[in-house]
């Protein structure tokens, strides 16, 4: 992902988490993006792997005319997935999966009763942005729970951590 090499404020946004990004190899969190997408740790489903178990849990389903029933667009997961590192040590290691049935990939969200573009929701972390730049967005968020960059959005429901993450995001790399 092209920001995280070019722009200064999200680098060094992500530079805290520096030292997880060494154990997977990775020099830069574009440079962890490739690894985690290369070994199967970034995943685009409609569920997610929760507590180490194969059991899959679901995000949501589409609505019958298309539109998605959630405004959960990821979620990063520990204890989810194997890696084996550089120096061939094999370690448990959290997964990140984005919903295809949310507003990343379908534009819109649940507002007020009402499906709406994301882009144009004001006041809104991803308000104003392109439906390119809210992909990246959201890939982003979950990079930095990953690494530690960001902190917890909390338990379900409580869309205030979440959103304020997600305007770190926006504010310090696009």
């Amino acid at each position: 992902m092209r920001i995280l090499g070019t722009d200064q404020d999200c680098q060094k946004l992500f530079a805290k988490g520096q030292a997880v990004m060494n154990t997977y190899g990775a020099n830069t969190g574009s440079g962890l993006l490739s690894i985690l997408d290369a070994s199967g740790l970034l995943r685009y489903s409609s569920g997610f792997v929760t507590n180490g178990k194969t059991e899959w849990v679901s995000f949501a389903s589409r609505t019958l005319d298309g539109t998605s029933k959630t405004n959960l667009g990821g979620v990063t997961t520990y204890a989810s997935g194997n890696f084996v590192t550089p120096g061939g040590t094999s370690i448990s290691t959290g997964t990140i999966t984005l919903n295809v049935d949310s507003f990343v990939f379908i534009g819109l969200v649940s507002s007020n009763g009402r499906m709406t573009a994301v882009g144009s929701i004001a006041p809104s972390a991803f308000g104003g942005m392109n439906q390119t730049q809210i992909m990246a967005a959201a890939i982003l968020h979950e990079l930095g729970h990953f690494v530690g960059a960001l902190p917890s959005d909390g338990a379900p429901g409580q869309s205030g951590l979440s959103n304020a993450n997600s305007e770190t995001i926006r504010r310090t790399c696009f």
